[in-house]
């Protein structure tokens, strides 16, 4: 039990120091990024509330959300759009 509890907080550990790196610290606005998504029609309000969350707190991004099934979202990441 106790090698478990300290696996799993090395886990932690890397995953956090890992993903610190790739913080942009700078305090700049980045170039505008655009991100689009696709897939079922259930998660799109949801989806579209996180991403307005999410566009608020970061100025140069914007995502579009399209409906159209799940086998829309697969076809359009199969074609890489």
């Amino acid at each position: 039990m106790n090698f478990q509890k300290i696996a799993l907080f090395l886990v932690l550990l890397i995953s956090i120091s890992c993903f610190s790196g790739c913080m942009d610290n700078s305090g700049e606005v980045s170039e505008p990024v655009t991100i689009k998504m696709a897939g079922g029609t259930a998660l799109i309000p949801i989806i579209e509330d996180i991403s307005k969350e999410y566009m608020l707190e970061n100025s140069n991004v914007q995502i579009e959300v399209t409906g159209g099934g799940s086998g829309f979202g697969v076809k359009e990441t199969g074609e890489g759009h």
